[in-house]
């Protein structure tokens, strides 16, 4: 497999095992950011094969902002209900910008007192208690911090890759170190484990 980082010798897919197992070893809780695509799902496959060797339970992460692709919602329907999984599956009321009217600045999503596009899930989080931000960027945020609020060392895993953009090289790469894909300033610590591959 490609490599798009000097550092490290190994295959990217063995150097991604490696640096689930050390999450594994050193944090309670682990939680996936997930949006079905191609480099969550990734993750959450290695994440989970590990999970099942230590029988190890780990939080996925999904914000449905319900004009979901139908394919996308089968495989985080799927990825939920497996055992190792803590589902972290909300469809809440939140808003976006809205790029296809000139009149409208937002659109929400599950809007109180609207007509969905679709039902919501039986095993997502249908409203949270008290309040919570609206906006896609501010409510992953929130979710980080009520990841740091659970007894123990707790890590966020996201499937970034450097070469996507240098914007995201230059924020991903945290640590002078072997833990160069760790970003471990600010609870709770960041986690990306593919952050090399092609």
């Amino acid at each position: 497999m490609g490599r798009t980082v000097t550092l490290g010798s190994e295959d990217v897919l063995t150097a991604a095992k490696k640096r689930i197992e050390y999450l594994f070893d050193n944090y309670d809780n682990i939680q996936l950011s997930f949006s079905g695509g191609k480099d969550s799902t990734v993750l959450f496959h290695l994440i989970n094969e590990e999970a099942k060797k230590r029988n190890r339970k780990f939080y996925l992460f999904f914000l449905d902002q319900e004009a979901e692709y139908e394919g996308t919602i089968e495989i985080v329907k799927w990825a939920m209900s497996h055992p190792n999984v803590i589902p972290l599956w909300y469809q809440v009321p939140t808003f976006m910008t809205n790029a296809v009217s000139q009149e409208q600045m937002f659109l929400w999503s599950w809007g109180e007192g609207e007509k969905w596009v679709r039902d919501k899930d039986p095993i997502s989080i249908h409203e949270i208690k008290g309040k919570y931000p609206k906006r896609f960027y501010k409510f992953v945020k929130w979710r980080s911090n009520e990841l740091k609020k659970l007894p123990g060392k707790s890590v966020s895993v996201v499937g970034l890759r450097a070469e996507e953009s240098p914007d995201r090289r230059f924020v991903m790469f945290g640590e002078d170190s072997d833990l160069f894909w760790m970003r471990r300033k600010k609870e709770p610590h960041k986690a990306y484990p593919i952050i090399d591959w092609s």
